[in-house]
């Protein structure tokens, strides 16, 4: 069977290979029996075999040395970290509190309650399906608890959005915005799960970038990680 070298701790003489089937096999420097040793990335044969511990690589034929095809370091945003220095990665998950957004809309007043105290405008709202991110321990969070602050509302290109004292704001392009015509409260706050790039270092480094972090795509940096350390 063949596959690669995902990771060797050479001061401790164990690593794991990830097999041509996608599956980790754990190995021994005792079972390599190539001249060559081994090294994260390199191509390896070897014979698949199972313990009590699980999946494991025996008689480990490390192939010659070949061109490299990648660089030494890989960046993640204003992160450089050096290839043979990571120890694991992957894609996982962490939930972060959100906050609903909602659509709002006016229609002129024609209700006699309106006519009576010369309302010009009614307004409704409903979920628009959005949320915005809410920081926990933020200044927001606390005032949506204490019941003193205003939901977000999400205004389409020309439709109105807010009251700025009883003057009524028309939005000029869709966005997200502070509304003082609905009350936040703690039913619009939500936990959704949130996917995140991991990366440990043999060094004790664990570094975690966010799928909205703004700087990269964090799958895009998965595939460069697989084809760097596992092809």
């Amino acid at each position: 069977m063949t596959g690669r070298i995902k990771m060797y701790n050479e001061q401790k003489g164990f690593g794991f290979i990830i097999g041509d089937d996608g599956k980790d096999r754990f190995f021994h420097i005792s079972n390599v029996k190539s001249v060559d040793l081994p090294s994260i990335g390199l191509l390896v044969e070897f014979e698949s075999q199972e313990n009590g511990k699980g999946l494991m690589a025996a008689n480990v034929n490390v192939k010659a040395k070949t061109e490299k095809k990648h660089g030494t370091f890989i960046q993640f945003g204003d992160v450089r970290v050096k290839l043979s220095n990571v120890k694991n990665y992957g894609i996982s998950q962490d939930y972060y509190q959100y906050e609903k957004v909602f659509r709002v809309w006016y229609n002129e007043s024609t209700s006699k309650l309106g006519k009576l105290f010369n309302i010009k405008y009614e307004f409704d709202w409903e979920f628009a399906d959005k949320y915005e991110r809410l920081y926990c321990n933020s200044e927001r969070e606390k005032k949506i608890k204490a019941g003193e602050c205003y939901s977000y509302v999400y205004a389409e290109k020309d439709q109105a959005y807010s009251y700025e004292g009883n003057n009524l704001i028309f939005a000029k392009e869709p966005g997200i915005y502070k509304s003082n015509i609905r009350r936040s409260c703690l039913g619009d706050i939500v936990d959704l799960p949130e996917d995140y790039l991991y990366v440990t270092t043999y060094q004790g480094d664990n570094y975690k970038f966010r799928v909205n972090n703004g700087d990269f795509d964090i799958y895009k940096k998965l595939e460069e990680l697989d084809s760097a350390l596992c092809n």
